[in-house]
Formats: C-alpha cells, sequence, structure tokens
C-alpha cells in the first residue's frame, strides 16, 4: 500500500497495520513516532514543508539502524494532544498546508496520521527558529539545517513552480490553437469558434516537476475516471495523442466548440465555447454551463490524482473571454421561481482562481464548500449580490452533481 497516494482520510487502523507490515522505512516522505513528542512538530512541519512533503505515522516505532517499522500499537486517542498538532503547525511562518487524521480504534488504540503537503511560499521556518529546516532521507539525522544551495532553492522554489506551471498551460493554448485551426480548416467548419465566448478550465500540481503516468497508461484508464451526467461530462473518451498528453477537439452548429487536453504531468485543461444565442438574438452564458463543467472536472481530478498517485497542492482558474453586452444567466433549479432579470456582462474579461489541494477534491464537505464559495465569487462579478445554499443545493441536485 502506497500511502503517500491516498487521503490520510480514508485510511483506517488495519490500512496502517498492512503498510507497517511492508518495512518501508523512514525518508523523506515518511516519519514514524512511537507517540506524541514533547518537543512538538514544528520542525516536522516546516521541514516536510520545504522538502516534498509527506506524513507522519504516530504509534509505530522504528528500528534505529534501518529505520523501518519494529513496532505498530498505536497511541490512546487524545483530544488535548491532536490540539496540540494544530497549534505547532500554528507555530510555523508561513502557516503549511497539511490535514490530520485520527483512525478507528482498535482494542482502546488507534493512530494518527498528519499530511503536510509540500509548501508554495518555502522558505518555512519555526517561530523563534532562525534555521531552515529540510528533511533529508537519512535514517540517524532525517531532518537538518538547509544547505548555501539549499536554502538558494528554496527561496527560488515559488518562482520555479509558477513558471512550471506557465510553461505546460503555455503548451495547452498551443495545442488548442493548432486543433481550432484544424477544425476550421474542414469543409463547413469555417464558423467554429468565430463567434465565441471562450470559457477556460485548468487545475494541475503546484509543481509538476514530473510525469504521473505515461498518456498510454492515461487513455487506458480514461473509461474509468470519466465523470458524466445528463448535462455535462469530462473527458471525450476519443482522445489523441500528443507530447506528453492526449487532445480532443470536437465542433457542433453554430460553430460551438470543446476542446480537452490531459498532460502526463497532471495538467487537466478544457476550452469550450459558452455562448448560448436565444431565438430572439440575445447572447447568454448560463452558469450552469461553466459551473458544471468545472464539477466534472474536478469529479475527474479526483480520480485522476488517485490513480496515478499524485497528493498535494492544486493551481488553476476558471476564465470567461469576449463577453462585451452578454447577459449572464444565474443557477434557475425548476423548482424555484426566480422574478428578476438576467444581469448584463459589463467588462470584456473574467477570471477567477483555483486554489485547493487533493484532499479537498476527496472530501465531499470541503468541495461543497469550496464549490459554494466559488460560485458566490462568480456571482458578485456578474452583479448578484446573493445565492442561497438551498439553490446552490437545488441545482446540484437536478444537475446529478450532488457531491
Amino acid at each position: 500500500m502506497n500511502i503517500l497516494s491516498k487521503s490520510v482520510k480514508s485510511l483506517n487502523f488495519s490500512d496502517v497495520v498492512s503498510f507497517c507490515e511492508e518495512g518501508v522505512p523512514e525518508g523523506i516522505q515518511i516519519d514514524y513516532k512511537k507517540e506524541f513528542p514533547q518537543k512538538g512538530f514544528a520542525k516536522h512541519f516546516a521541514s516536510f514543508s520545504n522538502t516534498r512533503g509527506g506524513v507522519i505515522i504516530i504509534g509505530v516505532e522504528e528500528d534505529r539502524k534501518s529505520g523501518s517499522p519494529s513496532v505498530w500499537e498505536g497511541v490512546n486517542r487524545d483530544a488535548k494532544q491532536i490540539e496540540k498538532i494544530h497549534q505547532e503547525a500554528g507555530n510555523v511562518e508561513p502557516i503549511p498546508s497539511y490535514e490530520v487524521h485520527v483512525t478507528d480504534e482498535v482494542e482502546g488504540k488507534c493512530f494518527v496520521l498528519i499530511r503536510i503537503y509540500e509548501g508554495d511560499k518555502t522558505p518555512y521556518r519555526p517561530q523563534n527558529d532562525s534555521n531552515v529546516w529540510v528533511r533529508t532521507g537519512n535514517v540517524s539525522n532525517p531532518i537538518d539545517i538547509a544547505s548555501p544551495d539549499g536554502l538558494e532553492l528554496l527561496f527560488g522554489k515559488k518562482e520555479k513552480a509558477e513558471k512550471a506551471r506557465e510553461l505546460y498551460l503555455e503548451r495547452a493554448e498551443e495545442v488548442f490553437t493548432a486543433g481550432l485551426e484544424r477544425e476550421r480548416k474542414k469543409e463547413g467548419r469555417e464558423e467554429v469558434g468565430s463567434n465565441a465566448i471562450v470559457c477556460r478550465i485548468a487545475i494541475q500540481p503546484y509543481f509538476p516537476q514530473k510525469a504521473l503516468g505515461n498518456p498510454q497508461e492515461i487513455k487506458a484508464a480514461l473509461d474509468g475516471m470519466r465523470f458524466r451526467t445528463r448535462y455535462v461530462s469530462f473527458p471525450n473518451l476519443n482522445m489523441e495523442a500528443i507530447p506528453e498528453g492526449l487532445f480532443s477537439f470536437v465542433s457542433g452548429g453554430g460553430g460551438y466548440f470543446q476542446s480537452e487536453q490531459i498532460y502526463s504531468q497532471g495538467l487537466i485543461f478544457e476550452h469550450f465555447d459558452a455562448l448560448s444565442v436565444q431565438s430572439d438574438g440575445r447572447r447568454v452564458v448560463p452558469l450552469w454551463r461553466v459551473i458544471g463543467q468545472f464539477l466534472a472536472i474536478t469529479q475527474f481530478a479526483k480520480a485522476f490524482y488517485v490513480k496515478f498517485g499524485y497528493q498535494g497542492n492544486l493551481e488553476g482558474f476558471i476564465s470567461l473571454e469576449g463577453m462585451e453586452d452578454v447577459f449572464v444567466a444565474k443557477l434557475k433549479p425548476s423548482n424555484r421561481m426566480f422574478f428578476d432579470d438576467d444581469n448584463k456582462s459589463f467588462i470584456k474579461d473574467y477570471r477567477w482562481k483555483i486554489d485547493m489541494d487533493t484532499d479537498t477534491l476527496q472530501s465531499p464537505e470541503r468541495l461543497k464548500a469550496y464549490i459554494f464559495g466559488l460560485i458566490r465569487e462568480i456571482y458578485w462579478h456578474f452583479g448578484y449580490e446573493e445565492i442561497t445554499d438551498p439553490v446552490m443545493e437545488d441545482y446540484l441536485k437536478e444537475a446529478g452533481l450532488s457531491l
């Protein structure tokens, strides 16, 4: 069992026992603690955040020479100690991204797992400590002070991560543009995208450094990861090969198009025409289409990152371009009455940042809270000051998107 590729919230007592039986030694991303340490976890939060992230398992004793688990009996459930863990995280600057999970009990014992994500604001330091700590993977000294070269890397890590994400986004834009031009060259397809409101939705790992899987493996697994309702779906199963990934482009009447890309390094990117032209000629962007497609992508992303073993922070965005003189239709579940008119967009382009982690994708409650917050932000940008939870709940249920 690869604990690093799973959400800690999904692990139970027997899962941890099975992992310990495999004899995986402590390393850069794994740390065992027999009991709650007296000195706390601030240094561990900082070192994991500064390196590659990882998991601390409390209730497991390691062999001093090999670093492998030797005894795994668990610990007594202690609410004060759990609260202390959260306090220790608060003693690190900047605040790290993490999750704490207490497993079920067996014979009065449980395991406590702390998932710490690779940080996006390095370097992280414990308060009142001028040192910058990193994980080394050394059994005798798993945490050490960063070398001058390592320190320079930490200070530049955020910029390097941004550049890596931008590189894949630029590549995806080039692929989309090439696909659009290819489609337009087909007989009778010159109008594709000519009168479009282009919606872009992108999600990718905070630092896309390595391939999660090869494109052939990803394509073979698409059917099992696909999310589909009557109204939205992702991805298209008939995707073609591109360098380091997969691509599809479909078009329809009125110049409509939908383009999807999935990359080995974890980028999921979609372009589609969000415009609906009414019988009276009114140009409308229905928000159900934008929100629904984003939800379809998150459900695919949930399965995709689990399948290919990524746990960590995610970055992305939703954008709408070319919105001059376009009406924006609110979410309107059929079981509710709406008497106000749709608002008209008053600026050209809109963009909303996506900032979450894989544990949010795995948790229905957290994902729903995130989606509701995003919907409220989008509403506000279009001049709609309020939307209630029941209306959003009804929309999700009617669209087959209940979380």
